[in-house]
């Protein structure tokens, strides 16, 4: 046990997520932009590191909503009610005011916390797409 700890701090950040995710039957790949991508109930998790002058991790679920044309006013509203219901996601519109993607950010303080972290943003972005459409369908009722 203390010499898997000794090895992981001596990894960064990005080789310690990789490390967990290995650990947790999760296969990773590092992306062209340098990423931690994963595939997670048929949907492609991105796990951004950053720098590792903090333990700082936001896993991200791009793109999953492709917004139609007149349906901007209806698709910020869900992206609030959304990021308001779900505790800990975030559903947002990107700047091409073209997709919805949904991020979990979170601190961890060792292996373990990050590891409980990673499974808890993982749930919630595998639900994401259902609840937003939940929560889209009705507002649109109203």
């Amino acid at each position: 046990m203390w010499h898997e700890q000794y090895i992981c701090k001596m990894m960064n950040k990005k080789e310690t997520i990789i490390h967990v995710l290995e650990k947790m039957d999760l296969k990773s790949e590092i992306d062209r932009d340098g990423d931690i991508m994963i595939h997670y109930q048929m949907k492609d998790v991105f796990i951004m590191a950053g720098d590792d002058s903090d333990r700082y991790v936001q896993a991200m679920l791009p793109q999953f909503y492709a917004i139609k044309e007149g349906e901007e006013a209806l698709i910020l509203a869900t992206c609030n009610r959304t990021t308001r219901e779900v505790k800990m996601a975030k559903t947002y519109v990107e700047r091409s005011f073209r997709y919805v993607t949904a991020t979990c950010e979170f601190f961890y303080s060792d292996e373990e916390s990050l590891r409980q972290n990673l499974i808890h943003s993982l749930k919630l972005l595998g639900m994401i797409r259902s609840k937003f459409r939940n929560v889209m369908d009705e507002l649109s009722e109203d």
